[in-house]
């Protein structure tokens, strides 16, 4: 193996790239749900117009997730976050399960009528 890999990486470079995934699912529900309910939010997502807003959707994650990490990664750099481990993790299992079900078609599209 090169010898610029290590065989573990820190757990704070773990958690925090796993906390950083949880506040990018977080983000990406709500500006999907911001995206379908605002024109103006989805004229700003559309990078190209081919693609339309998702394409704004993605960079934004891909920003969103990098910042993220970077932050975390220098909040916990040489602590001990053995008390975090448990609490990331459920973070990350609940983030997960409320993007899939905050994504759904039938939870976006969700509007009441007032006649």
């Amino acid at each position: 193996m090169l010898p610029r890999f290590f065989h573990r990486i820190h757990e704070s470079l773990a958690l925090s790239a796993l906390l950083g995934g949880s506040f990018t699912l977080q983000s990406a529900w709500i500006a999907n749900l911001l995206v379908h309910r605002s024109a103006w939010v989805r004229d700003v997502f559309t990078l190209s117009n081919e693609v339309g807003p998702i394409s704004g959707m993605y960079l934004r994650s891909l920003v969103a997730y990098c910042l993220f990490v970077v932050l975390f990664s220098l909040l916990w750099r040489g602590k001990d976050c053995a008390h975090w481990r448990e609490r990331v993790f459920w973070f990350f299992v609940i983030s997960v399960v409320m993007f899939c079900v905050m994504t759904l078609p039938v939870v976006y599209q969700f509007s009441v009528s007032v006649e």
